[in-house]
């Protein structure tokens, strides 16, 4: 229980994030490129930047490449299985994987050592999941 109740804040940050990423990368122009924060006191600035490259395999042991996907709208999400907030936008990122093609999704696996697989069963997850075993994405995208 110590666990969960550790990342669950964590989580919501990481959720946060992610939608904000989204919501300003589907408005920019160029989508090649992450959109940073960052406050400058009196409001906020922000900052177009390529988004750092990585590779990870999916559960199928295949290597994905972010740079594979660059001119495309990417949705990076980090999540683990024990998680209740990734749990309960599953449903909506798959909407947005069978609605919306132009859209990639990109769904990278904190905890592997659990039941990745079952928890895709369970949640008909069709969207590729990547496992990020060393933290090394999660620690680049902090």
């Amino acid at each position: 229980m110590n666990k969960i109740v550790k990342w669950i804040p964590v989580a919501i940050i990481v959720i946060l994030i992610i939608v904000s990423v989204f919501i300003v990368q589907s408005n920019q122009p160029d989508s090649s490129s992450v959109t940073k924060t960052q406050s400058t006191g009196a409001g906020t600035a922000f900052e177009s930047k390529p988004a750092s490259d990585f590779v990870l395999a999916n559960l199928q042991g295949e290597k994905v490449k972010l740079s594979d996907y660059k001119g495309r709208k990417i949705l990076v999400n980090f999540w683990a299985t024990w998680c209740p907030p990734c749990q309960s936008e599953m449903a909506d990122i798959q909407k947005l994987h069978e609605n919306y093609p132009e859209y990639v999704v990109l769904s990278i696996n904190e905890d592997p050592e659990n039941d990745v697989q079952g928890f895709v069963n369970q949640y008909g997850l069709t969207f590729p999941v990547l496992i990020d075993a060393n933290y090394q994405v999660q620690t680049e995208y902090q």
